[in-house]
């Protein structure tokens, strides 16, 4: 029998996109890249920084803002500067703050996106493809004093398996991005998906499996690899 594993959301659960996306120009082995997949603002600091990088021989206008998790511009965090010019072969720094730190929770990770979209200017030839690149990528604020870790938070989802229902519990302080879960061999590919702190998630499992089963999952760490963990529960 065919088994399957479909996630469905519980309690604030959190969707975003994980990854810088960017098309390629045509015709050339170039293109518009950031230093980061992601950016933490950590131990109670204010700001950090992310370098944008221009490889092409054509320059971009540049666009950057937050959005909260809804995808609401926010003025919560601020970016700077909001609009630059990507020049050729040259690299842009944009500073992302938070304002006002104490109106965020303090006992808890909180999470942003910082949104780019750059257009070419003008210079291209008439019959080349003009080609955006937008990014979205993650920023995590973690108050001063945070107690636990990205790590320990991958590790510690405690899952449950009853009726059908795969439940994973997210007891940290922490967003976690899980990007693949699975029971014995029988895995799901997730894109863009996080379990807020103190929350759940719940995936639909169909098909049979034995009283005890291996559930297998991935997350990422705070420097954007995917941290593996299993561990054996019930199948009640």
């Amino acid at each position: 029998m065919t088994s399957s594993i479909r996630a469905t959301a519980r309690g604030s659960l959190l969707f975003a996109s994980i990854a810088l996306a960017a098309l390629p120009l045509a015709g050339i082995a170039a293109g518009l890249s950031v230093s980061d997949t992601r950016l933490i603002i950590d131990s109670g600091k204010s700001s950090v920084a992310i370098v944008m990088s221009n490889t092409t021989p054509i320059p971009f206008l540049t666009k950057a803002w937050i959005e909260d998790v809804h995808g609401n511009k926010t003025d919560k965090l601020m970016v700077v500067p909001p609009v630059v010019v990507s020049v050729p072969n040259k690299f842009n720094r944009f500073q992302v703050s938070v304002l006002e730190p104490q109106d965020l929770p303090q006992d808890k990770e909180s999470v942003f996106y910082l949104q780019t979209h750059s257009a070419p200017g003008n210079g291209n030839p008439s019959n080349s493809l003009n080609v955006s690149y937008n990014t979205k990528l993650k920023v995590f604020y973690r108050p001063k004093g945070l107690s636990g870790s990205m790590d320990d938070a991958i590790e510690s989802l405690h899952w449950t398996l009853k009726a059908g229902v795969l439940t994973a519990k997210n007891d940290s302080n922490f967003n976690v991005s899980v990007v693949t879960v699975g029971l014995d061999k029988n895995f799901k590919q997730l894109s863009g998906f996080m379990i807020a702190p103190k929350s759940s998630a719940q995936f639909q499992v169909t098909g049979k499996y034995p009283k005890e089963v291996t559930v297998r999952w991935a997350a990422m760490d705070d420097f954007g690899s995917p941290r593996f963990v299993s561990k054996t529960i019930p199948n009640d």
